[in-house]
């Protein structure tokens, strides 16, 4: 047969070690990997500081919510700064509170 010694123990041994080998030694991430995993993560992250903002506006502290208003604009930027746009929305959505 191909691929055995005359034992037919070469294969045997040649997988286990393989095998031990891929569970000891991490895959390494490839750049376009990482680009994406972080992405994924702006993605999940801005999730929980749209809900989080939201919450606070829901609330009377308008110190938390202006706090939480620009944390969740500036994840929408590429840059994380934020426009006068985006402090006008929260000032207005402030305002609003009751």
């Amino acid at each position: 047969m191909y691929g055995k010694d005359p034992d037919g123990n070469f294969m045997s041994i040649f997988s286990i070690i393989t095998g031990i080998v891929f569970l000891i030694i991490p895959v390494r991430e490839t750049k376009t990997e990482k680009i994406l995993r972080q992405k994924v993560e702006i993605v999940e992250n801005r999730s929980v500081y749209k809900d989080e903002y939201l919450d606070a506006l829901k609330s009377t502290d308008k110190e938390l919510a202006l706090k939480l208003g620009r944390r969740y604009y500036s994840s929408l930027r590429e840059d994380s700064k934020l426009t006068t746009y985006d402090e006008k929305a929260i000032e207005q959505e402030i305002n609003s509170m009751k």
